[in-house]
């Protein structure tokens, strides 16, 4: 079911696929939503638990992960808040100083959701998911330094106490939102630590499992209630939890047989003569899907930015007073977005300022 290669670039792809759909939930289309967010941050919160190594040291961890996760946070709306001033400043606004103190103050308090936080706070958006996986990191950290039958018991014990908690008020910093992120990161590392006895299921305990985890995820679409890991929000419960995790088996084996699909395309081309160019579409197509995973977090770091400051409204309206249907507007927007968040993100990972920005090694580096 899956191979065993150095990078398991099927998980690229699975990451790519969760990336696009943070960016199309954020639409704020309901039948959009009602797919994406069955599954876009458990996928991303069950890899970095299955890459989570056990006996790492606590200091080290939280260097690691205050330099990927924690500095590209603070440059990001750094970034925010002087486009956003510059902003007012271009349309001739007065209120460039409470603007700055506005976003500054989301900065600190870090929050992805405006409920339940002190009034005059606005929602800093998708980055809160890098606190909170800062904070769950360390949460599985202390974790797996615990003997195996007290783990269960802890990590069930800290989910419950964020999701309660959350009822009454949210903390600065994401950590009510980490604690239910810890469930999903403490699964991840069981696949990994018991993978080799997964894969030993008989092909037709695979099929079944599949085919049930696909019936549970439809179920979980047709059915959907909200599922909103920044405000601990699980819809209907435990139920929703389970299959979430359904929706990721389902998404993580369509994602492993399309890199296999690709990896035999590309063995079986021996030129790139025409014949062979029909089947090259679909390999450069999961090719940049999956270079959006692997550079997933300068993604988000693109998108966050386009997201919070981009006057989409403004070229609309533009473009609709020029002819353009308003039945067009969400495709306009779509293209809009990922022309930025894509060019953004190539010129990021292709230059050194941008590399250390996210703590990337220069290609000299690794050779």
């Amino acid at each position: 079911m899956m191979k065993s290669t150095q990078r398991k670039e099927y998980l690229d792809l699975l990451r790519g696929i969760a990336m696009i759909s943070i960016v199309l939930g954020h639409l704020g289309v309901s039948s959009i939503i009602h797919v994406v967010f069955t599954y876009h941050l458990p996928v991303f919160f069950l890899i970095t638990g299955y890459f989570t190594r056990e006996g790492q040291p606590l200091s080290a961890l939280v260097r690691k992960r205050a330099r990927t996760l924690l500095v590209p946070y603070a440059i990001c709306c750094m970034i925010i808040i002087v486009l956003r001033v510059l902003w007012y400043g271009i349309r001739g606004g007065s209120g460039a100083s409470s603007e700055a103190v506005q976003w500054i103050l989301a900065s600190l308090y870090a929050s992805g959701t405006v409920g339940l936080i002190p009034t005059g706070i606005i929602s800093i958006g998708a980055i809160w998911f890098l606190w909170a996986t800062f904070w769950a990191c360390i949460f599985l950290n202390l974790i797996l330094r615990m003997p195996d039958k007290f783990r269960i018991a802890a990590v069930l014990g800290i989910f419950l106490a964020g999701y309660y908690s959350a009822r009454k008020f949210l903390l600065p910093l994401d950590i009510q939102p980490a604690a239910c992120a810890l469930l999903y990161l403490y699964v991840g590392y069981l696949v990994r630590r018991y993978e080799a006895s997964l894969l030993q299921m008989g092909m037709e305990w695979r099929i079944s499992v599949l085919a049930l985890a696909a019936v549970v995820w439809i179920s979980f679409i047709l059915h959907f209630q909200g599922f909103w890991i920044v405000g601990c929000n699980f819809g209907n419960g435990a139920e929703d939890i389970v299959a979430s995790l359904c929706a990721c088996l389902v998404l993580t084996v369509i994602c492993f047989w399309l890199d296999r699909i690709s990896d035999r395309a590309q063995k079986d081309a021996p030129t790139p003569d025409r014949v062979h160019e029909r089947s090259a579409f679909p390999g450069q197509l999961i090719k940049w899907i999956a270079f959006l995973g692997r550079y997933s977090i300068v993604i988000l770091f693109m998108h966050i930015i386009e997201l919070d400051v981009f006057p989409y409204n403004g070229i609309l309206k533009r473009l609709n007073g020029h002819g353009m249907p308003v039945s067009l507007n969400l495709a306009v927007m779509i293209l809009l977005k990922f022309l930025i968040i894509i060019s953004g993100s190539i010129i990021l990972v292709r230059t050194k300022a941008g590399r250390r920005i996210f703590g990337f090694r220069d290609p000299e580096e690794k050779a």
